[in-house]
């Protein structure tokens, strides 16, 4: 049976897609201080914007795919085991950023890791939208997205 989803429930797509566009307005910034040749910026907002990411993954892995795991029975298959696997991919990523830091300009590959990072994210985050932040919205009860969210707003920088 598939729920409608009330319009006072919480929704799990609008927050999780609305963290997407933070962390996207983060690589953005990245970008634009690596652009200007500003290695030192670029750094911090490195460190920043992993940390941002990898607790967005966090919350993703152990709360929202968890339950969507439990729901629908998909253990270690269907979206969300293509999706974690994504997620070591992009934690590679992040590292790859950071050891282009810790190289001279001239030999790093920062601008190619950074595109290869922001195609990967696209994707990924497409599928998310598309495909499990809607299910989850119709899946799961209340307390469940009220979790979730609570997760994911616990992985945002304190403003």
């Amino acid at each position: 049976m598939v729920k409608t989803v009330s319009e006072r429930a919480p929704r799990i797509e609008v927050k999780f897609t609305d963290d997407h566009r933070r962390v996207e307005h983060a690589l953005a910034e990245l970008e634009g201080a690596w652009n200007r040749c500003d290695s030192a910026h670029a750094r911090r907002l490195l460190l920043q914007f992993g940390r941002d990411v990898r607790q967005h993954m966090r919350a993703e892995d152990d709360i929202l795919f968890a339950t969507f795991e439990a729901k629908t029975g998909l253990v270690g298959a269907g979206p969300t085991a293509a999706l974690r696997r994504e997620h070591v991919q992009i934690a590679q990523r992040l590292e790859d950023l950071r050891a282009d830091l810790r190289v001279a300009p001239e030999e790093s590959e920062f601008a190619k890791h950074l595109i290869s990072l922001r195609a990967l994210l696209a994707d990924h985050w497409s599928r998310e939208e598309k495909v499990v932040f809607p299910s989850c919205d119709q899946l799961f009860e209340d307390y469940q997205k009220v979790a979730a969210i609570r997760a994911i707003e616990r992985s945002k920088p304190p403003r």
